[in-house]
């Protein structure tokens, strides 16, 4: 299965409506208050979003890693180890080109990552990238908890 499978179908794409750019424009100005009447004539509801409690987690969230320890690091680079994670280039955060991997799910886990992903409303392959940056910090923590627990 590849990351691209896991993007969000598509489902009943039916009829587009025609309108002008004229609609389009002073429709905008519904959009930026939450209220569209041309995109989003015909479709249901969505639920709305608690904003303010998905704020205040994203601080506490936010919160909890700063004020997490980071480990110890030397300067000198060091040869990743068999088995080991390689730590990302630095670099490569602030470009964040993503590339397509390929990888194999068993149906329980596909099922309960389409779950998530329409419970949280976020795209599986986000949900995937923040459980695997989500278990790298896991082993960080542990990791400096370990180094921590040798020097006393």
């Amino acid at each position: 299965m590849s990351l691209t499978d896991l993007k969000k179908s598509k489902t009943d794409k039916g009829k587009k409506k025609s309108f002008t750019v004229d609609e389009f424009i002073s429709d905008s100005e519904n959009y930026a208050k939450g209220t569209p009447e041309i995109v989003n004539e015909g479709k249901p509801v969505v639920e709305d979003v608690d904003l303010a409690a998905t704020i205040a987690d994203a601080q506490k969230m936010a919160e909890n890693k700063v004020n997490t320890p980071s480990p110890q690091v030397s300067s000198a680079p060091k040869p990743p180890v068999v088995g080991q994670a390689v730590t990302p280039n630095p670099k490569y955060k602030q470009n964040r080109h993503f590339k397509h991997a390929t990888f194999t799910l068993s149906k329980e886990v596909i099922e309960e990552l389409n779950r998530m992903s329409v419970e949280t409303k976020l795209a599986k392959s986000l949900i995937i990238r923040l459980l695997i940056n989500h278990t790298s910090d896991q082993d960080l923590i542990d990791l400096a908890q370990d180094q921590s627990e040798n020097i006393d």
